[in-house]
């Protein structure tokens, strides 16, 4: 808990941050597993940032919409995929959501398709989203998005590397 309190501080200071794409794996069934950290051990830079310095807006229920360069944060434990979010501005139209799950364990993660689904409810409909996974150095969970969340009327035919990313933030103190 204090790691993540941590973090929540460090994600809402103007800061520069490199994210790592998590490849998946092909597999077959319900799931798509994203558990290859090999960009991360490699240090190959998926995509760079510098996160504005932003207010902390707390929710129990679901916002009605996100505005960006806000750091959202749900009180509640019933959104157990997102820790965080932030619609991070960008030069050109449209901003990126960034989707946070902090975590400190080696465990198996979800990205649960409720907490997704309200996700796409509140960002606008061309706004790119990102779910960023914070760890701690040499956590490496593996991370299990539902094909269900990826329709072929989400996807458009697109991978879903490309079109639901999952990137890796390390962070240590």
């Amino acid at each position: 808990m204090i790691y993540e309190s941590q973090v929540h501080r460090l994600l809402q200071e103007e800061r520069h941050i490199d994210l790592f794409p998590i490849c998946s794996v092909p597999v077959d069934g319900e799931n798509i597993i994203h558990k290859d950290y090999s960009a991360t051990d490699n240090a190959t830079i998926g995509k760079s940032f510098t996160l504005p310095k932003s207010k902390e807006f707390c929710f129990d229920k679901s916002p009605t919409s996100l505005e960006v360069g806000n750091y959202y944060h749900p009180q509640s434990t019933n959104c157990p995929t997102i820790d965080s979010l932030l619609v991070q501005p960008t030069p050109q139209e449209p901003p990126i959501l960034l989707v946070f799950q902090i975590t400190t364990s080696k465990d198996e993660r979800e990205a649960n398709k409720t907490d997704l689904d309200m996700v796409d409810k509140l960002a606008a409909a061309d706004t790119e989203k990102h779910l960023v996974v914070v760890t701690l150095k040499g956590v490496r969970p593996k991370i299990t998005v539902p094909r269900g969340y990826l329709t072929e009327r989400f996807l458009d035919g697109r991978k879903p590397d490309v079109d639901f990313p999952v990137y890796h933030l390390q962070i240590d103190f």
